[in-house]
């Protein structure tokens, strides 16, 4: 697959999007390339008795070797979200304005949340330690990708250590799951592909979103609440015009 997507980039890198006020975008293949490639693991897990294999190898040993559990993946999968918007308090400036990093945390969120359940009620792959069968891919790891991408955009160009450490967080994250025995190997890949596209899509609408809601006059505003817990995550939006 990679192969063939060089090959491909050496005749065109984007796509154009035509929208109906006339409006061209272009769409960065090339930023596809590892989420797509993180993503096809997943599914090939799925269709292929060797990369299967590898999971049930990897669950096997982690079952042999490790005795312990935490929890602070629960947590850990949020800490870029947060990055996102304190290191810019701290004084280092982010790429976009506040108004559109919260859309930008607000759709990516949407988007990794609709993917992920949705794969998880259709695929049913039962989780490494039996509890259920919701664990492809990771959701846990997918939101812990999307915060990572979206600090590394919004940031590399101040410091690059930034977006390596929001990698590091969400990888920690995925390598957690895995050593609770919540999930494969493939389910941390998909899950880290899925989180990163969401990030790109939601790049990609932001310029369409700001004239939908007339954001950039002055005189309207718009308030978007995150709300975070244990058993849900959801969002509450004001609209003033």
């Amino acid at each position: 697959m990679l192969l063939l997507s060089n090959r491909l980039y050496s005749q065109i890198d984007t796509v154009d999007i035509k929208t109906n006020d006339t409006v061209s975008a272009k769409f960065p293949l090339k930023k596809i390339i590892i989420p797509a490639a993180l993503i096809s693991y997943g599914i090939a897990s799925r269709i292929s008795n060797p990369v299967r294999r590898l999971d049930y190898k990897i669950a096997g040993e982690v079952a042999k070797h490790n005795k312990y559990s935490t929890k602070i993946d629960d947590y850990m999968q949020y800490a870029s979200h947060a990055a996102v918007f304190g290191i810019d308090l701290l004084g280092v400036k982010a790429k976009h304005k506040l108004l559109d990093r919260t859309f930008i945390v607000a759709t990516s969120g949407v988007i990794t949340a609709l993917c992920v359940q949705t794969l998880k009620r259709t695929t049913l792959v039962r989780r490494p330690d039996g509890s259920d069968s919701y664990s492809f891919p990771s959701g846990h790891t997918a939101t812990a990708f999307a915060g990572a991408h979206i600090l590394f955009k919004e940031y590399k160009d101040e410091s690059l250590l930034i977006g390596i450490a929001g990698y590091g967080m969400a990888l920690t994250t995925g390598c957690m799951r895995m050593l609770n025995n919540k999930h494969w190997l493939s389910d941390i890949a998909a899950g880290a592909g899925i989180g990163m596209a969401s990030v790109e899509l939601s790049y990609l609408f932001l310029p369409a979103w700001n004239r939908l809601l007339g954001l950039k006059n002055k005189n309207k505003k718009l308030v978007i609440i995150p709300v975070i817990s244990k058993t849900q995550t959801s969002f509450g939006l004001v609209y003033s015009f």
